[in-house]
């Protein structure tokens, strides 16, 4: 919900959004700004910087994620430079289709919840090497579309982008089961590892909006 609501007030605030894009000069007609300023430069790479190690923190450091306050605190931090950094990317996007692709993440989201809760849904819990093996290829795939520089590229990003929506709403199921437990026991979260918990399914959400968000917006 913080990082939703700093992307709304980043995009439909026009107070807030002339002055992150620099002036009402650089602020396109359609939503976000015509150029990134140097100002919204340095806080995205700040920001990515500081995700990045709290992230690692919180991976590489289990007994630092389940002490209270300190897991809260490095969540919470976490989550604001997520914040910014969605918020900066989202002003490079026409604000209809951020207001359409938060809408999309929202119905998909509840949907996969409703589904990994339900009886009738099968163990994903299981597939945790293959889903990282999965997420894996697709990685090399995105990495490899950067280096494409024909014609098609705009399609293909958009195909990419497709499958990374899918690739993740099967991480959505798989890391809900995993807090939900229930039947779904090969693998089940330990109650003290509600941060982990929590980042997994932030993440899941955050990377399905952006993959959206590369569907449904027209570059400016």
């Amino acid at each position: 919900l913080l990082t939703f609501g700093m992307v709304f007030v980043a995009v439909f605030v026009d107070a807030v959004k002339e002055r992150l894009c620099g002036g009402l000069a650089n602020v396109h007609p359609s939503g976000g700004c015509k150029e990134m300023t140097e100002t919204l430069g340095y806080t995205l790479t700040v920001c990515l910087v500081l995700s990045f190690v709290f992230i690692c923190a919180l991976s590489c450091c289990p007994k630092l994620a389940r002490r209270v306050p300190h897991n809260y605190a490095i969540l919470f931090f976490f989550t604001l430079c997520e914040g910014f950094v969605i918020s900066i990317i989202c002003l490079s996007y026409n604000a209809v289709a951020v207001g359409i692709a938060a809408g999309m993440t929202c119905v998909v989201v509840l949907g996969l919840s409703a589904f990994a809760a339900s009886p009738c849904a099968g163990d994903f819990t299981g597939c945790t090497p293959w889903l990282l093996a999965l997420g894996l290829a697709y990685v090399a795939f995105q990495i490899a579309a950067v280096f494409l520089v024909d014609s098609g590229i705009s399609d293909g990003q958009v195909g990419l982008a497709g499958v990374g929506c899918a690739i993740f709403s099967l991480y959505m199921v798989h890391d809900t089961q995993q807090v939900i437990g229930g039947k779904h026991r090969h693998t089940v979260v330990d109650v003290d590892d509600y941060v982990y918990a929590a980042l997994s399914i932030y993440l899941d959400i955050i990377n399905m909006f952006l993959f959206f968000l590369q569907i449904t917006a027209s570059r400016d």
